[in-house]
């Protein structure tokens, strides 16, 4: 919900010309839900509606599917284009 609210907000200020304004904002205040992908090395182990299961080699864990881009097949070894910020956050890198 708060990434659906930050996203209908950004775009309404940048439709009404608030581009300026915005870019201060995000000097100022790093959303949690920027855009910005970091790619991790893992081994998808299991999967829910709502989150995926994997394996970095050390540990397992779950990542939620709203913090992701792309994933490996099940039982497959890839890349996972995670959030930044959840990455940092969980110490996946």
């Amino acid at each position: 919900m708060l990434h659906t609210l930050n996203t209908f907000v950004k775009r309404n200020l940048l439709q009404k010309g608030g581009g300026q304004f915005l870019r201060q904002i995000n000097q100022v205040v790093s959303l949690p839900n920027s855009n910005e992908y970091v790619e991790i090395d893992v081994k998808t182990i299991g999967q829910s509606d709502l989150a995926v299961r994997f394996n970095d080699g050390d540990k397992n864990f779950w990542i939620p599917k709203s913090c992701m881009e792309d994933w490996p097949n099940l039982n497959k070894t890839g890349t996972a284009l995670v959030i930044r910020w959840f990455a940092e956050e969980k110490e996946l890198i």
